[in-house]
């Protein structure tokens, strides 16, 4: 896992030189990973992760490659960073199924996490893979929670700054398109 000694080096780096860097990410975090990692349920990813100190991170596609199972058993478990998603939904409660938001206080500026993940979820993972999940649109979902955070009551989460981590991805089909290439005749 030589890219992650990179990563984990520019993150000290960074920090060094500004203490009040913060390490997030948007999603993906395992499922595509290097051989070493996917062998090993991608244990050492998020061993690497949780060392470089990730304080949050939204749910991608690739999470859910294994399945909800796997992302609620082993997964978020595994993770000493928030897993979120403001977008997903359990069909048996009609309630958020995961953390929407985390709060980061830095140098005390309270800064909210809000994470969601692609609406193309449910063309992106086989259907057993979301068991009990509803994707909603990600833009009033997302809309609500920073509402929720900065609406003046201090009970339910107060940020100063709100920062979206959202997994979204360039809309091309699951299966690539053959490319057809056209070659004029030489002249």
């Amino acid at each position: 896992m030589a890219g992650a000694a990179v990563l984990a080096g520019a993150v000290d780096h960074y920090t060094a030189a500004n203490p009040n860097t913060v390490l997030v990410s948007a999603g993906d975090n395992i499922g595509a990973s290097t051989f070493t990692s996917y062998i090993q349920q991608d244990k050492p990813t998020l061993d690497a992760l949780n060392s470089m100190k990730l304080s949050a991170s939204a749910l991608g596609n690739h999470e859910f490659d294994r399945g909800r199972s796997d992302v609620d058993g082993r997964v978020i478990p595994t993770a000493d960073f928030p897993y979120l998603a403001a977008n997903l939904y359990d069909t048996a409660t009609g309630k958020p199924a995961y953390d929407q938001y985390s709060i980061s206080v830095v140098d005390g500026v309270r800064i909210g996490f809000v994470g969601a993940v692609t609406e193309q979820l449910p063309s992106l993972v086989g259907s057993s893979a979301l068991a009990g999940l509803q994707v909603k649109p990600i833009v009033p979902e997302v809309n609500r929670v920073a509402d929720q955070l900065s609406d003046g009551d201090p009970t339910n989460g107060e940020a100063d700054v709100i920062v979206l981590l959202v997994h979204e991805g360039a809309a091309t089909p699951r299966s690539p398109t053959p490319l057809t290439i056209q070659r004029s005749a030489p002249s």
